[in-house]
């Protein structure tokens, strides 16, 4: 059964899907992905989720032995509603008719068969014909007149259905989130995982963005997938990837200059420090969020230089003045023309790493 499912999504041709969604839905739809990855996770499951393949959002639950597969369809309106006969609805193009969202919902249910779980239509609005109670149900729990025109409709779409046997996979999730304040919902949501994960939930932010990159890369079209080890790298999320991530941002947050150390070496005048101090805090975090090779090397190429300066200044501020003129090159190079308290910040920061 494993060894199908997964032979299946490596070899089953993806859907065509008329081109990338509008960068906004993207990312809700990376939003809602990544909060589905945090419930998993926080749940203790194993799992393993997969953006942009096959659908919007797949799940598998291990990526090692897995027996159920589900598809989530991720889309937004500003209506107040979706309805049964909207998610049926078939829109002409040209001669021809496109299919509906739910047609493209039973697609995956006849490539992948038996295999599948559920096919989820995830939005930020409400099913009409289904009580505002219900968080996440199955379509059978909406109303019967208006189920029954639903049953038809994909009856006529696609003549493999069958209500008795395909109707119980498919469910609604109105996922709560909401189109102007959907990024801050999930910068509350990776901020409690953090602090229940290790603790503190201190950069969040920083976190989120690695989060949120690692979704968008596993969203990203590829050339044919050759094995599970790359199919696994470059589009899932596993329990050990975040898992992994959790380590190494308590690791560098563990080993983090502290500022105090340096604060009191300086003897600035108040309004001075309090500035370099900001911005210190903006380049740390700049650090936290993209913790990839180019900058590693950049800070390491901005240590080596004034590391030694520093420690034959007569003052700790006479080392960074002195220091200035031989990295500011490095530093406009990384990070464009900057104010000069960012430029003391970023030699104060590396020495003291």
């Amino acid at each position: 059964m494993s060894l199908t499912i997964i032979e299946d999504l490596l070899t089953v041709p993806e859907r065509e899907n008329g081109g990338r969604t509008a960068y906004d839905r993207f990312d809700f739809q990376t939003a809602w992905g990544l909060m589905k990855v945090i419930s998993l996770h926080s749940s203790g499951a194993e799992y393993a989720v997969a953006f942009e393949f096959h659908d919007d959002i797949a799940e598998l639950d291990s990526l090692s032995a897995p027996t159920r597969l589900s598809f989530y369809q991720v889309k937004t309106t500003k209506s107040p509603s979706w309805s049964l006969a909207k998610i049926s609805q078939r829109t002409k193009s040209g001669e021809t008719r496109k299919p509906s969202y739910a047609g493209k919902m039973f697609d995956n249910v006849e490539r992948f068969g038996s295999t599948v779980d559920k096919v989820v239509f995830v939005s930020n609005r409400p099913l009409s014909e289904m009580s505002s109670e219900l968080t996440e149900a199955p379509f059978s729990a909406a109303e019967k007149a208006k189920l029954d025109k639903f049953i038809t409709a994909l009856g006529i779409e696609c003549s493999g259905f069958k209500s008795t046997d395909h109707l119980p996979l498919f469910h609604f999730s109105d996922c709560g989130l909401h189109l102007d304040t959907y990024d801050q919902t999930l910068l509350g949501i990776v901020t409690k995982f953090l602090d229940d994960a290790i603790g503190s939930g201190i950069d969040s932010r920083a976190f989120n963005f690695i989060l949120v990159d690692e979704c968008r890369q596993r969203s990203k079209k590829l050339a044919d997938l050759t094995g599970i080890d790359e199919l696994r790298k470059s589009k899932f999320l596993t329990r050990a990837d975040i898992t992994g991530k959790l380590e190494s941002f308590q690791k560098r947050r563990q080993h983090r200059p502290d500022w105090n150390s340096v604060a009191s070496y300086l003897n600035l005048p108040f309004a001075q420090a309090a500035r370099i101090e900001r911005e210190w805090r903006n380049y740390e975090m700049s650090r936290f969020e993209r913790p990839y090779a180019s900058g590693l090397e950049f800070a390491d190429a901005v240590k080596n230089i004034v590391v030694p300066i520093m420690e034959t200044a007569s003052t700790m501020w006479d080392g960074v003045v002195q220091s200035l003129p031989a990295v500011r090159s490095l530093i406009r190079q990384r990070f464009g023309d900057m104010a000069e308290d960012f430029e003391h910040a970023v030699i104060l920061y590396e020495f003291k790493r």
